[in-house]
């Protein structure tokens, strides 16, 4: 059983609501990244640690999701990289990197969260 992901960061109320309040205006868009990617990666976690304490008794289990999510972890950071490699990140996007940073960052820690989702459901009794 698949979840659907919303594709875009900014597909929640929070982050709607604090992005309009910006007006615009980028620093306040950067914080409402940072806000939203905080909200979203507790989600994750919370997630996380639902698969890992349901599969308490299987160690083995338990292994195979640490492995897969620490995976995760490398893919994400290779992926952010190769989105704006070099190290002037700055430089190269201006004043909007960390809103752009922070809306990838956003969307693929939604796609994990519909991955552990997904465990969790598999591994959940019918």
């Amino acid at each position: 059983m698949f979840i659907a992901t919303p594709l875009f960061a900014q597909d929640s109320p929070q982050y709607r609501a604090c992005a309009k309040a910006a007006r615009g205006a980028q620093q306040p868009l950067n914080m409402c990244a940072k806000a939203e990617l905080d909200r979203i990666e507790g989600q994750m976690e919370q997630a996380y640690r639902q698969l890992i304490g349901m599969n308490a008794a299987e160690p083995n289990i338990q292994t195979a999701i640490k492995t897969a999510h620490m995976a995760w972890f490398t893919y994400r950071d290779a992926f952010l990289e190769a989105m704006w490699p070099g190290p002037n990140k700055d430089q190269q996007c201006g004043s909007s990197y960390p809103l752009l940073y922070g809306d990838a960052r956003i969307k693929l820690t939604r796609q994990q969260i519909v991955a552990l989702k997904d465990l969790i459901a598999e591994y959940t009794p019918r």
